[in-house]
């Protein structure tokens, strides 16, 4: 008999099993996915020409390499409990959901929400009832396709710890593009230095972006602005950012909620400890210091992998909303799967360097989580504590013991060296912080882009789909935002289809729709 090249039966062969496993064990880790599923996702990364996957072969190579699911792995509720409390010590608050995708991200355990749900009213009936007391409130919120819009907020509830929080996610897919702790959100350079750098790893921007009137925002108004108007100056005096009123901008409020139901509650009562134990005084700079240098780190650990169940859950099914409720990042990266268009707008990395330029540059003081020459002498104390691990169990400790280091480093008495050290840092964070970014006028975005020469290559969409609109507008009106014919067009975005991008009437709130420039940062929506 002849030798077969094609494999046995006259089939394809099967992709190399330990490449194509070690991306299904990480797919197995981050999602709940079929075997059916698994073998279209994995097979997007081989020529289908030379290789092919059946569901079975999926089945029987999960199985030879040890990747079980949820019935396989026999899990009981006596069998979770030590991981769901570990869990739960963590998240106190956290329901049966979110809880079955932390025991599958972080411990390779995939369990049925049937057997956590009966161990949390076998031995948690209290926190079950406490949570079962919840209502909602809806409301509408319409966006056409993946891309259109990417909406930004802060969330000052730690302010009592000096610590900022902030995220940036695509409306229609529910991405989280970043959620970031830092310890100021004040110079939106620091904001802006997040939008780019998702810009520049993605090699795409949105048509819109959108925020309240907080001027943290303000680096990200102006960027969007010019690199829009870069890419396609046929835009004119349009606003290619939305600044949102109060309760206006929805979705990064809803994740907000998600944050501290499931998620704040546990790391508060850490940190609270802080101020139990009598270690952090927040009225001293240099305490502030020494916590932003040892905990910002370990908290932005925490959130990003908070940001990855987040992007990695399905939705609950609700028949109420017309859009997907896949998982985050599978409609983000494939959303012609999900029945949407991709709107975004390709950009190269260097159309980003002037713009980084203007309103992030990498060596601003604002990108060092310290004082830098205080933040020399932390990091010589930490190394010769041996760079102690911080964890929700040794992390007031390793601050207990930097705070001893630091007063046997300084020199002199504390009485002589504390008031010295309060003023330079007092004085280096007033420096950052006044730093502030006016809005730009529309005029200036002709004027910025009026240099380079206009491309038929950069249309809204990019080498992707190019919006469609249901009136019979111009192509020009087609392609552009609403005509910037004044201030009071900015928050009605005026032009724009009511079908696809407004909010319902019954939502807004009786407000004065004058748009005024962002004034302090405390304009805020909570």
């Amino acid at each position: 008999m002849a030798h077969n090249p094609e494999g046995n039966n006259g089939q394809k062969p099967c992709p190399p099993p330990d490449e194509m496993m070690a991306k299904v064990a990480i797919l197995m880790r981050d999602a709940q996915m079929t075997d059916a599923q698994l073998v279209d996702a994995v097979m997007q990364d081989y020529d289908p020409d030379v290789y092919a996957m059946s569901v079975g072969s999926m089945r029987r190579y999960r199985k030879k390499y040890g990747l079980l699911k949820t019935r396989a792995q026999h899990n009981t509720v006596d069998s979770i409990r030590p991981y769901v409390a570990a869990v739960h010590e963590r998240f106190p608050t956290q329901g049966v959901r979110q809880t079955k995708v932390v025991l599958r991200q972080e411990y390779d355990l995939h369990v049925s929400e049937k057997t956590i749900s009966t161990h949390n009213r076998i031995y948690e009936p209290a926190a079950v009832a406490a949570r079962r007391k919840h209502a909602y409130i809806r409301h509408a919120y319409e966006t056409p396709a993946v891309g259109e819009c990417w909406s930004f907020d802060q969330h000052d509830k730690w302010l009592r710890f000096r610590v900022h929080l902030h995220v940036g996610l695509d409306v229609y897919s529910g991405k989280v593009l970043w959620i970031k702790a830092w310890w100021t959100t004040s110079n939106p350079r620091i904001v802006c230095s997040w939008y780019l750098d998702v810009i520049a790893e993605l090699g795409y921007m949105p048509l819109f972006t959108q925020s309240d009137r907080g001027t943290e925002n303000n680096g990200i108004a102006n960027a969007q602005n010019l690199l829009r108007h870069q890419l396609m100056p046929g835009l004119g005096e349009s606003l290619q950012h939305r600044w949102r009123g109060k309760n206006r901008n929805i979705k990064p409020e809803i994740l907000w909620r998600i944050l501290r139901r499931g998620w704040s509650k546990g790391f508060e009562t850490i940190l609270e400890q802080g101020f139990t134990r009598e270690l952090y005084d927040t009225s001293l700079m240099w305490n502030c210091s020494l916590f932003h240098f040892l905990f910002i780190p370990w908290l932005q650990s925490e959130l990003d992998k908070f940001k990855r169940r987040v992007n990695y859950t399905k939705r609950r099914a609700d028949k109420n909303v017309a859009t997907p409720r896949d998982e985050p990042e599978f409609i983000f990266r494939r959303p012609r799967d999900y029945g949407s268009e991709d709107w975004h707008v390709d950009i190269a990395p260097e159309e980003l360097h002037g713009v980084r330029g203007r309103y992030a540059p990498p060596q601003h003081p604002v990108f060092d989580v310290v004082e830098p020459e205080f933040g020399a002498v932390l990091d010589e104390c930490y190394q010769q504590l041996g760079r102690l691990e911080m964890n929700r169990r040794t992390c007031w400790d390793v601050y207990a013991a930097m705070k001893r280091a630091v007063q046997l480093k300084m020199p002199g008495r504390r009485a002589t060296w504390e008031p010295l050290l309060e003023e330079r840092l007092t004085l280096w964070r007033k420096r950052v912080d006044d730093d502030a970014i006016p809005v730009l006028e529309p005029s200036s975005y002709i004027s910025d882009s009026s240099s380079r020469p206009p491309s038929d290559e950069y249309q809204p969409g990019g080498s992707r789909q190019e919006p469609s609109r249901s009136s019979g507008a111009d192509s020009e009106d087609e392609l552009s935002s609403a005509d910037f014919s004044g201030p009071e067009d900015v928050d009605s975005l005026a032009g724009w289809d009511a079908r696809e991008l407004a909010e319902i009437d019954e939502f807004l709130v009786d407000e004065d729709d004058e748009w005024l420039p962002p004034q302090h940062d405390d304009d805020l929506s909570d």
